[in-house]
């Protein structure tokens, strides 16, 4: 695999193993009141255990050999004001049946079950990250599109980032969940064990990371894997399908826990729309970009909102259709309505081959060198908006991005510059025009420019340019140059537009 092929480290396979992230979800249920107000909270006082005592239960197809039976309930201990998970305590037998029943699969094989040290866990969470992230790349594409700020720390925070919270982890090379006696100083974990709820939620994580058990026997999250290197927003909406499936699991495992009906829960998506579940998490997610914190919460919210649209529809056996043709881009994730199958192909951007733009601006063509190349998509275009026009509305943001059908941008130098070219496809003219429009905006706010804006003799064809940066829409195209000195401007244009399918 080519370095540029690897994938930005927030769509990492080491983020969907780790659990962390599905507390500020189960804090959105058990404090914010995630759930209809008519609905009020049982007494933390009754286990479901003790409710579940007098009904049958289906018998699992396996028992993990590390299962403890010792009356079934991880119980977090304080230390030095902090959460201590006590793993020992967990019935993973029942654990298992309870997947299995809300899952509707049985497992195929046992799950082997270990615990490793946190510091076991960090270096596989180092050794992951760097195995599959070209920070120098990714690095690049953050900093050119404004994302994080100049001479930010990203391999060193992401490592922090992930470690802030783990708590447990399932492993799709060795199919083996891992637990650790991690203190966690989440403010999450600390409001829901204040209220006495900690051994739902210590389940419902469990419940999590084995439903990703289930999903690697039956449907191999390897090779669910393959073809999305060097695709973000493809690798994105991937994520965003095995994050989704979990996250449902776990809160119907969470509701039932609490006792609460399947009625009292509202549609997932009013949580996708509710911005105080960015609030949640601990200190290091709270310091994180914008960028960081939405798209290390995307797979979970909007995914439980893209399978939860379709177990609706035709339960988990329309799901299980989902697996073996997943979307490909997070268009499809943001609008559930949209996939189908057989898919109908997207809209093609294709870039010319490298050492054309500097071919066409009259430069030596073998001194170009790509730093980065990768599409955005309609949800990572959605945060440019949100990152550079906060005061734009959010109903207003997701019109112009819904009308997303295909987008290629490359970042590449030459001698001490760095260029970029820009090219996307929308829906129709109109939504060429709403982009371009608001893309203008941010590129005058982050480069602290002023763009003059012209329109050709038809109405197809609107230009925007300044000094070293250029923006043209024909049609439902929109390219942006950056870097180019004008005088060239005129000839990558008609270089890259020249190049259609």
């Amino acid at each position: 695999m080519s370095p540029l092929a690897r994938e930005p480290p927030l769509m990492s396979r080491t983020l969907r193993a780790v659990v962390g992230f599905v507390l500020i979800l189960v804090e959105a249920v058990i404090v914010r009141g995630w759930r209809f107000p008519s609905t009020p909270l049982p007494s933390p006082t009754t286990t479901v255990s003790e409710r579940s005592a007098d009904r049958p239960v289906a018998s699992a197809s396996v028992r993990t050999k590390q299962a403890v039976s010792s009356g079934g309930r991880a119980v977090p201990r304080k230390v030095r004001g902090s959460e201590k998970i006590d793993w020992k305590q967990l019935d993973f037998p029942r654990l298992t049946r309870e997947v299995e029943a809300l899952r509707s699969l049985r497992f195929m094989r046992p799950v082997p079950c270990g615990y490793k040290t946190p510091a076991q866990v960090r270096a596989y969470l180092r050794r992951e990250l760097d195995r599959e992230t070209d920070w120098a790349a990714t690095d690049a594409m953050l900093l050119q599109f404004g994302f994080i700020p100049r001479k930010f720390p990203l391999k060193r925070f992401m490592i922090e980032f992930y470690t802030e919270q783990v708590a447990g982890y399932y492993d799709p090379d060795t199919g083996r969940f891992n637990m650790t006696d991690a203190v966690s100083d989440d403010p999450s974990m600390a409001a829901v064990t204040g209220m006495g709820f900690q051994s739902a939620v210590t389940d419902s994580m469990v419940i999590h990371e084995m439903d990703h058990a289930l999903q690697d026997q039956y449907f191999n999250l390897h090779a669910l894997e393959h073809g999305c290197e060097g695709h973000s927003d493809r690798s994105l909406a991937t994520t965003a399908l095995i994050e989704g499936d979990a996250t449902l699991v776990m809160m119907d495992a969470l509701y039932k826990s609490l006792g609460l009906p399947a009625s009292s829960r509202p549609p997932l998506s009013t949580l996708m729309h509710d911005n105080t579940v960015l609030q949640g998490g601990g200190p290091v997610f709270q310091r994180a970009p914008l960028y960081i914190r939405s798209c290390a919460l995307f797979p979970y919210i909007a995914g439980a909102c893209f399978v939860d649209y379709w177990r609706r529809r035709g339960g988990w056996k329309a799901v299980n259709r989902i697996w073996h043709h997943p979307p490909r881009s997070t268009r499809v994730i943001l609008h559930p309505e949209t996939w189908h199958y057989p898919s109908s192909p997207l809209l093609t951007v294709r870039l010319p081959p490298q050492g054309t733009l500097c071919a066409a601006e009259g430069m030596r063509q073998e001194v170009e060198r790509t730093v980065s190349q990768d599409s955005l998509g309609e949800e990572q275009i959605r945060l440019l908006l949100e990152q550079w026009l906060p005061q734009m509305p959010p109903q207003e943001r997701n019109a112009i991005c819904s009308g997303w059908r295909a987008d290629s941008f490359r970042i590449f130098s030459h001698g001490p510059r760095r260029h970029m070219v820009w090219e996307s496809a929308w829906s129709s003219a109109v939504a060429a025009r709403r982009f371009a429009s608001a893309v203008a905006t941010v590129l005058e706010v982050s480069h602290h420019v002023h763009l003059q804006a012209s329109t050709g003799p038809r109405s197809t064809l609107e230009e925007w340019h300044s000094p070293r940066l250029q923006m043209k829409r024909q049609g439902n195209r929109v390219l942006i140059l950056e870097g180019l000195p004008d005088r060239h401007a005129v000839r990558a244009f008609k270089v890259v537009l020249g190049v259609r399918t």
